[in-house]
């Protein structure tokens, strides 16, 4: 394995962290009529290399001095002091495809290579990290104040506070007696009292984009409906 393939698997398992730098964004959740505006603050100064990067379905892209996303690991700023608050990029509504966009930052030493952790300003605890999700195809259920925060994300990070491993998703597998008969009161009326075996083993990431996409005309339970509550139908479906 190389070592950028290992970067990129420590990367997506390693868990937020509060540090010396982090990620401001205006929205954790941006829907289609959203703009997407981020951030990066710095509560201590530092300088060298600033390097930003997406991870966009296992694929790492870097955010370049050119504002503009690269494969090719290219600096955003070189051998520059920061301070405080420094916009990176802001687009208006509709530009970015919906997808769930895994954000990166660190600074190295000046001329240094990105990968080569050593030089990392703070190692691993020094890289700022963000989950920014465009368009609410499955992160809409559970955010009933629509301020873009899951409303039990008290940290406000972009993920459950009970989901330690950032995926998304409640850590539990889900209570399927209360899925049992969250099922009977919200679905049996269309899908009927026993769900058949096509729809066994759906998970909750399906469920939750199959209402976020009006399925069957199931729209009307995102505002009903809670992640958890989805989370407890998958439980009782997968039975």
């Amino acid at each position: 394995m190389s070592l950028k393939s290992a970067l990129l698997i420590c990367l997506t398992l390693w868990s937020l962290s509060t540090n010396a730098l982090e990620f401001v964004t205006n929205r954790a959740l941006v829907g289609a009529d959203d703009p997407i505006e981020v951030a990066l603050h710095f509560d201590q100064d530092d300088s060298g290399d600033l390097y930003m990067a997406v991870l966009i379905s296992g694929k790492l892209f870097f955010y370049g001095e050119d504002n503009q996303f690269h494969e090719q690991p290219l600096p955003l700023r070189r051998d520059s002091l920061y301070s405080g608050e420094i916009g990176l990029f802001s687009f208006p509504p509709g530009v970015v495809p919906p997808h769930p966009y895994f954000l990166y930052a660190v600074v190295t030493d000046a001329g240094a290579d990105v990968f080569d952790i050593s030089r990392w300003h703070g190692g691993w605890d020094g890289v700022a990290k963000e989950l920014v999700q465009v368009g609410e195809t499955f992160f809409g259920p559970g955010d009933l104040d629509d301020d873009g925060f899951y409303d039990d994300d008290l940290n406000r990070d972009g993920f459950h506070d009970d989901d330690l491993n950032y995926d998304g998703w409640h850590d539990s597998h889900g209570d399927s007696a209360r899925g049992q008969a969250l099922y009977v009161q919200y679905c049996a009326s269309c899908h009927g009292q026993t769900p058949d075996a096509r729809r066994r083993g759906k998970s909750a990431e399906a469920i939750a984009g199959a209402i976020a996409q009006n399925k069957g005309g199931m729209s009307a339970l995102a505002n009903v409906l809670t992640s958890a509550d989805l989370q407890d139908i998958a439980a009782y479906l997968a039975q």
